[in-house]
């Protein structure tokens, strides 16, 4: 059995007999190759939705979370301020009471140490206070909060960037799609790991395997035809002339030529985030793209 390996769309590939014709083969190719895109696409696509929903009702938890998380935050820091200002009231009516024992037995003291002392003072019973109230539930209650909104800005992010994959799916889809349903008049070619054309539609009258080696990797290529150049409106009669130059040096150069065109589409839109992470974009060789050739 003599066979080939075809590959197109994104990492995607079929392997097709080449005991055939090659009119037989060249439409085998075309249909195998869109309805895998095309199914590739729309699986993807509604992968993309089902997270995209997914992520919208894990995003409505997540601020649910939030706002209880606040709530006992808030109720857990009333606690405290409440303890702290009992605490410091107590701390106040002790020290008032020690000032007025020590006036009672005429104590005086210098001012300025006075003052000294009263700040040292009030920095120890600071100090005091905050040692003698427990905060590790408020701490603990932070600690959650700050966690569940780091999960909610990556939801997000990932959320935007599905969105966006989802978008761009979208374009790539309706261009295979309204391909797909000219796909018989498409003019398609092989290359090879050279960059070689293999000439299909100059071999249409011998079996594929005469001039398609065995076990052979190709490349599905199209052949793109260059739109027409629309034809600039003339606005004012003194451009007439520069645009009459214009027209006839065009018509002095030769027509550009259509080029094979890979069968494929950028990755982007149904890789995963995780799978974008490591992907390195590979820089394609330098190779320039063939001609059609002119029957």
């Amino acid at each position: 059995m003599s066979f080939i390996v075809v590959t197109y769309g994104y990492n995607q590939y079929s392997i097709f007999n080449t005991n055939t014709s090659t009119p037989t083969l060249i439409d085998n190719m075309k249909t195998i190759a869109f309805n895998n895109i095309i199914k590739l696409l729309q699986s993807k696509d509604s992968s993309l939705t089902k997270e995209i929903e997914n992520s919208l009702k894990e995003e409505e938890n997540l601020n649910k979370m939030i706002k209880a998380t606040e709530q006992d935050l808030k109720i857990e820091e009333d606690k405290y301020n409440e303890q702290k200002k009992a605490l410091e009231e107590k701390l106040k009516k002790e020290e008032k009471l020690k000032k007025e024992e020590g006036d009672k037995k005429g104590k005086e003291k210098d001012k300025g140490k006075e003052k000294k002392e009263t700040a040292t003072k009030k920095k120890e019973e600071s100090k005091s206070i905050e040692e003698q109230l427990d905060n590790k539930a408020i701490v603990s209650l932070q600690e959650k909060l700050t966690e569940i909104q780091n999960q909610l800005s990556n939801l997000n992010s990932n959320k935007e960037i599905k969105m966006d994959k989802k978008k761009k799916l979208g374009e790539i889809l309706s261009h295979f799609k309204k391909q797909n349903k000219t796909k018989m008049s498409l003019i398609i070619d092989l290359l090879d790991s050279n960059g070689e054309a293999m000439n299909l539609n100059d071999n249409l009258e011998s079996l594929a395997n005469e001039f398609l080696p065995n076990k052979t990797v190709y490349e599905l290529n199209y052949l793109k035809f260059p739109e027409e150049e629309k034809k600039e409106e003339e606005k004012k009669d003194e451009e007439k002339k520069e645009e009459k130059k214009k027209d006839d040096k065009k018509k002095e150069e030769s027509p550009p030529q259509p080029t094979l065109e890979p069968l494929k589409f950028d990755g982007y839109c149904v890789r995963t985030i995780e799978e974008d992470s490591q992907y390195e974009e590979i820089d394609p060789k330098d190779k320039a793209k063939k001609p059609a050739k002119k029957k």
